[in-house]
C-alpha cells in the first residue's frame, strides 16, 4: 500500500480505521515524491521499462532505452501522480512499440494539449 497521507493523524481524527492502520503499518518506507527527486527519474524509468517491457520489444534480452531527450523531458514533468503516473506514461510508450519519443506520445495522450 502506498499513500501520501498521514495515516496516524487520520486515525486520531476518526477518518481512517484503526484496525486497518495496524495491518498496513508493519513496515513504513518514506520516499520523496518524484518532484523532489528529479535526478532519480531516469533510473526509476529504466527499472519500470525493464519490468514492463514485453519480450517482443527486447533485443537480445535488453529492453529499449530512453533517449537523452526523453530523459530530459521526464525530468521536467511535475508528476503529481508520482511513480504511478510515470509508469502509466511508460506503459503507453511500450504499448506503442517505442517508435516515437516519449514526449510526443505522452504530451497528447496523457498530459493533454
Amino acid at each position: 500500500m502506498a499513500t501520501n497521507r498521514d495515516l496516524e493523524r487520520l486515525v486520531a481524527a476518526g477518518q481512517f480505521r484503526e484496525d486497518l492502520f495496524y495491518r498496513v503499518r508493519r513496515h513504513t518506507v518514506k520516499i520523496k515524491p518524484l518532484s523532489e527527486n528529479i535526478g532519480a527519474i531516469p533510473e526509476i524509468a529504466t527499472a519500470i521499462i525493464d519490468r514492463l517491457c514485453p519480450e517482443a520489444l527486447r533485443h537480445n534480452g535488453v529492453s529499449p532505452s530512453l533517449t537523452d531527450d526523453d530523459r530530459d523531458w521526464l525530468k521536467r514533468q511535475a508528476w503529481p501522480g508520482n511513480v504511478r503516473e510515470l509508469e502509466e506514461v511508460l506503459e503507453l510508450w511500450l504499448a506503442s512499440g517505442c517508435t516515437e519519443q516519449v514526449e510526443k506520445l505522452a504530451a497528447n495522450r496523457h498530459f493533454g494539449e
